[in-house]
């Protein structure tokens, strides 16, 4: 029998529960692939180890990298400035460019729905509100055909 090789990872790394580790020593006491496979773990564990180990980096270089990404960060500020500019300017032409949107297909006059119920109609805020504005604006904002009643 041999054992996984997620188990003996786990064991190599020691997260195995002590009765479990123990269990799978006496397993690698007898079995000879997975103690190739456990040495080959320990080796490969042991390499990672050195190569994390941290290598000085020369000041010139250091600096030059520095330079390079602020370089970097500013061209891409600059051009963010550029695009934001221009949608920017898009976003205002169309605005200022586009149809009036026609009125509604209805005929006859509209009348404001909060300006139909009268003064008793006026105890909601939100329809004060729309009456006012349908004032200052001159337009209707919330509107129905005369015909219909509350």
């Amino acid at each position: 029998m041999t054992l996984s090789p997620s188990h003996l990872d786990a064991y190599v790394a020691e997260e195995l529960e002590p009765e479990v580790a123990a269990q799978t020593r006496a397993h690698l006491e007898v079995c000879e692939c997975c103690r190739r496979e456990v040495r080959l773990l320990e080796t490969e564990r042991a390499l990672f180890r050195a190569r994390r180990a941290v290598v000085p980096v020369p000041r010139p270089v250091l600096e030059t990298v520095q330079r390079q990404l602020t370089a970097r960060a500013r061209s891409r500020a600059r051009t963010f400035a550029i695009v934001f500019a221009a949608v920017a300017a898009v976003a205002v032409m169309s605005l200022t460019l586009a149809p009036r949107a026609a009125p509604p297909p209805w005929r006859g006059p509209m009348i404001p729905v909060a300006s139909t119920c009268g003064v008793s109609a006026c105890c909601d805020r939100i329809e004060e509100l729309i009456a006012l504005l349908d004032q200052q604006q001159m337009t209707c904002l919330v509107s129905m055909p005369p015909s219909r009643e509350l």
